[in-house]
């Protein structure tokens, strides 16, 4: 591991994202969500994976060896719209469903809340697969 790469994956990676994270949601007005750090924690992984191939090589399953960079470059396309869509849509939605004078939500927000960690779930199983299929 060069000096380097330790660094941006240590430092500017998580940096950035948080930076990202904090404008984006200044920018739509939006509160911190569970779901949504979820996912910005898998996309920083995966950028981490990205830059350290070599390490993480020795924990991949023979079926994504080969392949390794591929497959969380995509992954780390896939969070990333995966981010979008919970920041913008289901975030979205929780909001319309807060009632800000009373701090309550409406009926109906059960489904935001479902559709936000199933899409966690989904994250954390595909960024899992490289690491657990077929052993």
């Amino acid at each position: 591991m060069s000096h380097l790469s330790f660094w941006i994956a240590a430092i500017v990676v998580p940096l950035l994202s948080v930076g990202a994270n904090c404008v984006l949601r200044i920018c739509l007005k939006r509160p911190q969500s569970a779901a949504a750090d979820v996912i910005l924690t898998m996309i920083v992984f995966d950028a981490v994976v990205i830059s350290q191939i070599e390490e993480f090589k020795k924990f991949v399953t023979p079926l994504f060896k080969e392949d390794i960079a591929s497959v969380f470059v995509f992954l780390l396309l896939l969070d990333f719209c995966f981010w979008i869509i919970s920041v913008i849509v289901i975030e979205d939605r929780m909001d319309r469903l807060f009632n800000r004078r009373t701090k309550t939500y409406k009926p109906g927000i059960a489904g935001p809340i479902l559709g936000a960690v199933v899409v966690s779930v989904i994250v954390i199983g595909l960024n899992v697969v490289p690491f657990a299929y077929g052993r």
